[in-house]
């Protein structure tokens, strides 16, 4: 008996402790929520900077980046993998002609071939800039603009062909104002003093680039000045941000001939869209009383006018993967003065920005 008893006792002292420990609160993890808020602040006051000013306090801007996120550290570590794939296809000395491997391998050569980009110079615009150079009418203008749109420059107008806002079964050409060196009408006309600053810099830049592109001093400046008063009078008859969200005022379908009589009789839209292949009945235009500007623009423009600003938007698309004083002037402008970014990202980076335009599908099937 005695020994039974103090095997009781044994067992329910054990099952004690075992609730006891069994009963114990878990040790909490830290709340990853609370540890970015900035305690400081008083949220009835400033809700944003309490909810996240302890992460921005933790994770500033890097001056090789206008913006910063969350999304962007996880984009990061995706590049990070994406770059070893890059790097590893391009240092392969075997691979089946066509294949995704050799796809990407020599694009990332070329990409990060800086020595050889700064030895070409324009070379790789020089064609399309002795067509620009042989414009003699407005028409010719507006038909090499048609033709230089699949290699990236958007001049006079926006085009694109997209799904149908009213009928979900059919993609649609869409015919919308565009044509801007500053991306939007509030540009040219905010009387704020930084967007005033932003113009004049913009104007200098435009000087900038036509000297790079041979042109004096002096008519490198009249031209930057005649071309933002061209870009001007379209800004005017292009509608502000507040008026684009009207989806009903933005949606006018019509078939081309009539685009053409009502709206911009100096163009045959039916010849744009042949010159796109494209054989629509229809065309969904945004901004329709923005094609009346952009016909009495090109009917009162001088040539040499169209050409400069054709060499200017040809130069906004293609400087970036030109050699280094190309690229640093567009870099000076478009993402210093208008986007506050420092400095460049990493050439690697930036090759791998272009790869995920050119080749993402095939860099998707490696990742």
């Amino acid at each position: 008996m005695h020994k039974l008893s103090c095997v009781l006792l044994l067992a329910a002292g054990l099952g004690l402790a075992g609730c006891h420990q069994a009963s114990a609160p878990a040790k909490s993890a830290p709340d990853p929520l609370r540890a970015d808020l900035d305690t400081a602040v008083s949220p009835g006051q400033d809700f944003f900077t309490y909810a996240n000013g302890g992460w921005l306090q933790k994770h500033p801007i890097p001056a090789s980046e206008s913006s910063w996120g969350i999304g962007n550290e996880v984009q990061d570590e995706i590049y990070a993998r994406l770059r070893a794939i890059s790097e590893r296809d391009a240092a392969a000395t075997q691979t089946v002609k066509g294949s995704d491997e050799q796809k990407i391998g020599d694009f990332w050569a070329m990409a990060t071939d800086t020595a050889h980009d700064n030895q070409l110079g324009l070379a790789p615009v020089a064609p399309y800039l002795k067509q620009i150079a042989a414009i003699r009418t407005a028409e010719d203008a507006l038909n090499l603009a048609a033709a230089l749109r699949p290699i990236g420059v958007g001049a006079f107008y926006g085009f694109d062909v997209a799904q149908d806002e009213k009928d979900s079964n059919r993609m649609s050409v869409h015919l919308s104002q565009g044509g801007l060196g500053l991306g939007n009408r509030d540009m040219y006309f905010n009387s704020e003093a930084g967007v005033k600053k932003i113009r004049g810099e913009y104007v200098d830049h435009m000087s900038r680039v036509l000297q790079e592109l041979g042109d004096a001093p002096a008519a490198a400046g009249a031209g930057a000045a005649a071309v933002m008063k061209l870009e001007t009078a379209l800004a005017q008859a292009s509608r502000t941000l507040a008026e684009l969200n009207d989806p009903y005022k933005n949606y006018n379908p019509m078939t081309p001939e009539a685009l053409s009589a009502r709206y911009s009789p100096q163009i045959s839209w039916r010849h744009q869209l042949q010159s796109f292949h494209l054989p629509a009945q229809t065309v969904i235009v945004g901004q329709p009383e923005f094609f009346v500007a952009l016909n009495r623009t090109l009917r009162q423009a001088p040539v040499p006018v169209l050409r400069d600003y054709l060499r200017l938007h040809l130069m906004a698309a293609f400087a970036p993967y030109l050699g280094d004083k190309y690229r640093a002037e567009h870099f000076r402008f478009y993402n210093t003065v208008l986007r506050g970014q420092q400095e460049e990202q990493p050439l690697w980076k930036r090759a791998l920005n272009a790869e995920n335009r050119a080749l993402g599908m095939v860099l998707g099937r490696e990742y």
